[in-house]
């Protein structure tokens, strides 16, 4: 009997151990972040990050406790299924252990149910990976597995031949082993309170990696796939004061200054270009005394450049859905996700399509990735065309046709278009791993040489593309849009939250620009739809609600960004930032309350809409 109980115990403090030691990896593995604090910060993480590992320790403790009770009436079964068991939760273990690291090296945020639902789409989850820089985390993976396995035998857990030979000893060994078994809800509660154990648990610092450092994987992730229904679920206030808030935001003063008219027609041919990963840090950015982006650069002074753009989140379903629906993204999900919604949500392509224009969008991967496909068909497009679509032989890179031969293909398709036409390509090729077809022109001795290199590489194409527009009948009728889809953690941005992280560049340029100008002020991915429709003179079928009209000199300057379970909203005078899990403002930025209130009730006001639609 003591032998059950000493391995039971023994068992919560071995599960406490190999995460502790998982912990340990993700410092190593996420070295950029962690370099940057003391070992007493990290120490402090892996004493705040008990509360989960303890959690999941006493769920798995659950189990075994049970099986120990089983084991004294059939020990040699309920022994197998325990080793098996074991095997198994051992194994998801390690898995998550290291793709939680990886995961934060890639997007500076924790593995959770949300980047489980991309690997519904295996293949094309599995091209974001350079499979070469997984060589390591993967042999870490098997040894720490191999290492506790190892370990979990010579503990000797198995003792369930120990079975007591009378059968009142058996019932007292049982109610002993339940007693001390259900006392494992102590530590899944995370004590004795009325608040169950959450991520605020976690929280101590006011930096958020040591507190990203101090989740457990395991639990975040079964955590947030039980809050999914609720996850769009926020309120900081009454619903009438968040209402008044949010409507004051779109509230306009009036100027004696007319709404700005920055093209020559209302019936201009449209081309948007989306371009994968962008951020506004590589605008005449020079690496090694050479251009990273000398095509973009270029069109951005001879045409209208929005230096103040914010993208609505950080993930391309996120992006295309504020761009051409004008819907901001949420902290936790993307609205891709929620095809009942479509219906409800306003269409740049039905509004253009009413107007008698036609429309295609163009992609070199798989659409159906991230239900992007069902997202377009509802929006009405009314030809897309994607790499499955081309030849075979066109080479491909892990995403899908590389970019030189798709916007080779997308102009072929604006010749043969009917007029006047809205058309749409989003680029692929500046995405890890940055597999391109030809050498990296920067290197890749770095992340940050990588993603310049496949920056550069797209703007090659796209300034080829342009000078072939340029020099056809079309560019005298032609609008132009070039804009991000979102940014990424490079160039020095690291925190998730950073407002660099989503800062992104746009340019409208085409034969009816009237006069190249540089736009200051500050604006939304989401208003995006809205100033093509104004400039166009089009009234939208449906209102386009999260869309503030930025050519109206009265119109207020604000942009509101979400991350992962966060939001920002960029003022004139402030940037403020609010994580939704310890209730805080980022320490880095301005804690005025005042101005963050308006990026609660913008979030409260997405959550409202949820709950209607």
């Amino acid at each position: 009997m003591k032998l059950k109980l000493r391995n039971l115990l023994l068992y919560f403090i071995y599960w406490l151990f190999f995460f502790q030691f998982g912990r340990l990896l993700f410092f190593t593995f996420t070295k950029a972040h962690s370099t940057q604090f003391s070992i007493s910060v990290l120490g402090e993480a892996m004493l705040h990050a008990l509360w989960l590992d303890a959690s999941v320790a006493g769920y798995y403790n659950l189990f075994f406790g049970l099986m120990l009770v089983a084991g004294i009436f059939a020990p040699k079964r309920f022994q197998k299924i325990f080793f098996i068991f074991h095997g198994i939760i051992l194994g998801i273990s390690c898995l998550a252990i290291i793709c939680n690291a990886v995961l934060y090296v890639y997007w500076s945020g924790p593995l959770d149910y949300n980047a489980i639902k991309y690997l519904q789409h295996p293949a094309e989850a599995a091209a974001s990976i350079n499979w070469f820089l997984m060589i390591i985390p993967i042999l870490c993976g098997i040894i720490l597995f191999v290492a506790f396995q190892y370990l979990f035998k010579r503990l000797q857990f198995g003792c369930f031949e120990n079975i007591p030979k009378t059968h009142p000893t058996k019932i007292i060994q049982t109610c002993v082993l339940l007693f001390f078994t259900v006392t494992m809800i102590i530590p899944i509660r995370g004590g004795f309170g009325i608040v169950p154990v959450n991520l605020s648990f976690v929280y101590f610092s006011k930096d958020i990696y040591p507190n990203h450092a101090a989740y457990n994987p395991v639990w975040n992730v079964i955590y947030s796939w039980t809050t999914t229904r609720t996850e769009n679920e926020y309120s900081f206030m009454g619903d009438k004061e968040a209402a008044k808030k949010f409507q004051s935001l779109y509230q306009t003063i009036k100027t004696e200054k007319e709404n700005e008219r920055w093209i020559s027609t209302s019936k201009p041919n449209i081309i948007i270009i989306a371009l994968e990963s962008y951020m506004a840090k590589l605008v005449n950015l020079k690496y090694r005394g050479e251009e990273v982006i000398p095509n973009f650069n270029r069109l951005s002074k001879q045409g209208i450049y929005f230096n103040r753009l914010y993208a609505s989140g950080d993930r391309s379903d996120k992006g295309l859905v504020s761009i051409f629906s004008g819907y901001p993204a949420m902290p936790k999900s993307s609205l891709v996700q929620f095809p009942e919604m479509f219906q409800n949500i306003p269409s740049l392509f039905k509004d253009f399509e009413n107007q008698g224009y036609s429309t295609a969008f163009y992609y070199g991967g798989n659409l159906d990735f991230a239900n992007l496909r069902s997202y377009f068909i509802s929006s009405g497009v009314q030809k897309i065309v994607t790499g499955e679509d081309l030849s075979s032989k066109f080479k491909r890179g892990k995403w899908g046709v590389h970019d030189e031969v798709m916007f080779d293909e997308f102009f072929k398709g604006i010749e043969t278009m009917k007029q006047p036409f809205l058309r749409s390509f989003f680029t692929l090729s500046n995405h890890e791993p940055y597999d391109l077809p030809q050498s990296g022109h920067f290197g890749h001795q770095s992340l940050d040489e990588e993603y310049m290199s496949g920056a550069y590489y797209t703007d090659k194409y796209l300034g080829l593309f342009m000078e072939s527009l340029h020099k056809s009948a079309l560019w005298e009728n032609t609008l132009v849009i070039l804009v991000a889809d979102h940014g990424i953690p490079k160039l020095g941005v690291q925190d998730i939250f950073d407002p660099e992280k989503y800062h992104i560049p746009m340019v409208w340029t085409g034969g009816v620009i009237k006069t190249p100008l540089v736009f200051e002020k500050i604006c939304s991915q989401t208003d995006i739809p809205l100033a093509i429709l104004n400039q166009c003179c089009i009234k939208p079928l449906k209102p386009y609600k999260y869309s503030n009209p930025i050519e109206n000199p009265g119109s207020k300057e604000f942009a509101i960004y979400y991350y992962n379970d966060g939001e920002g909203i960029v003022t004139k005078n402030d940037i403020v930032i609010f994580d939704n899990v310890s209730q805080q403002y980022q320490n880095k930025y301005s804690n005025n309350d005042s101005i963050g209130k308006y990026a609660k009730a913008y979030l409260q006001t997405i959550s409202l809409d949820f709950k209607r639609k």
